[in-house]
């Protein structure tokens, strides 16, 4: 028998419940240079990004909450320059009182559109996936309670999850480029071109290793797994851990094959 390690972390504020619920919407645009710095931290609620050739940044956020008070106590909050655009939920005071903060029922769920090359420097939710595609600058993401998807990267990558897997797909892989994926409970998938050039380091305690390249990876135990591989030249270096969950590195071709079945 395998053990699971349990590593659990439970969030501040709850999650909306069913029922009829209140939305509001704000939907506002900053200039951001080409390669300047984009920043968000949510509590509650999915953060979805793409990009575009524009040199400036798009918010479009959805606030939903189960009462007008827990509404009004959601916040949006932006600061911009040129160079930097950083936003982040705030959950205000109701009725005067700091603790009632910590009930309100609502959630906001971010679609925000940057540059292209833009550095992504910190994207972090708390209860929440987080969804990136088409950044080709560096991008570093973490969630507590959310999976973590991203297509089509060709930069350096952070990204970590505690209750969550992490799908990370590189349209390219470059001289000293680094890449690391922590996952405690959840999967790792990484998608590499066929021709990718790098240095792979892959550790599992419960789960195993797989991988379309051909390196071989130790599954032989019931607790700890790992693969030290090579790829080519061994450019770029890959490092990529999970506690609870399979680790899996595939050809990008794989990944194109199983949307196509969907």
């Amino acid at each position: 028998m395998r053990f699971l390690i349990p590593f659990f972390i439970l969030a501040w504020f709850p999650f909306l419940a069913d029922g009829k619920n209140l939305t509001a919407e704000v939907d506002e645009s900053r200039p951001l240079s080409a390669t300047g710095d984009f920043e968000i931290a949510n509590i509650n609620g999915a953060v979805t990004i793409t990009t575009w050739d524009k040199a400036e940044v798009r918010i479009h956020a959805v606030k939903e909450a189960q009462s007008e008070a827990d509404l009004k106590a959601l916040e949006v909050k932006i600061e911009a320059t040129p160079e930097r655009v950083s936003i982040h939920t705030a959950y205000l005071d109701k009725e005067g009182s700091w603790f009632k903060k910590f009930t309100n029922t609502g959630e906001v769920r971010y679609t925000i559109t940057v540059p292209q090359a833009a550095h992504l420097k910190k994207i972090e939710t708390v209860n929440g996936p987080i969804d990136i595609t088409g950044a080709r600058g560096r991008v570093t993401a973490s969630s507590v309670n959310g999976h973590i998807t991203a297509r089509g990267l060709r930069h350096e990558v952070e990204m970590s999850t505690v209750n969550g897997g992490i799908t990370a797909d590189f349209a390219t892989i470059t001289d000293k480029q680094d890449i690391q994926l922590d996952a405690v409970n959840g999967t790792v998938d990484l998608f590499l071109p066929a021709d990718a050039s790098a240095i792979i380091k892959a550790s599992a305690v419960n789960g195993r290793i797989a991988n379309e390249f051909g390196l071989a990876a130790d599954n032989s135990g019931w607790i700890g797994h790992d693969l030290d591989g090579r790829l080519g030249t061994g450019d770029a270096r890959i490092k990529l851990h999970t506690v609870n969950g399979a680790i899996k590195i595939a050809k990008r071709s794989s990944l194109s094959a199983e949307k196509s079945e969907r």
